[in-house]
């Protein structure tokens, strides 16, 4: 598997910077439409699932997955489908130290065979790692066709 540097980490909620209206407008969006998608599916994202996960965006013969696994706390998530679209991933988790933490990502260079890989800092043992994974149609464009989980690192 290539990686691809494709991706944004931080504390969460980020900091205030330049352009950081936009950027909260952003993360709030995200995060109802991520509570939005789980009820749709009827999973609670109280509900978690131990060690690794894939996800697949919502779409029929998904353009995207988002895989994690807890052994290492790593994620990547990957384009598969020659469509056009843009595969975005999200994880919010609690790192060892205790700080609440998030990472974006997205696979911006088509289905290519490689992934952007998360880079995360070590996930407190047993706590809950949400993961959502998108499409759109560019890095500017509304996200569609996301799923929803919640594991455990």
């Amino acid at each position: 598997m290539q990686i691809n540097e494709n991706v944004t980490v931080g504390n969460f909620p980020a900091k205030p910077r330049r352009g950081s209206a936009r950027k909260r407008t952003f993360f709030s969006s995200l995060a109802t439409l991520a509570l939005a998608s789980a009820a749709a599916l009827g999973i609670s994202p109280g509900v978690a699932y131990a060690g690794d996960a894939t996800i697949y965006t919502g779409d029929s013969g998904p353009g995207g997955k988002l895989i994690f696994q807890a052994n290492g706390d790593n994620a990547w998530v990957c384009d598969i489908k020659a469509d056009s679209n843009i595969v975005y991933g999200w994880a919010s988790y609690t790192a060892a130290n205790g700080k609440k933490e998030y990472a974006l990502m997205h696979d911006a260079d088509g289905a290519n065979g490689n992934c952007a890989q998360l880079p995360t800092s070590d996930m407190k043992e047993g706590s809950n790692v949400l993961l959502e994974v998108c499409l759109r149609a560019n890095l500017d464009s509304p996200t569609k066709y996301c799923n929803t989980r919640t594991a455990t690192a």
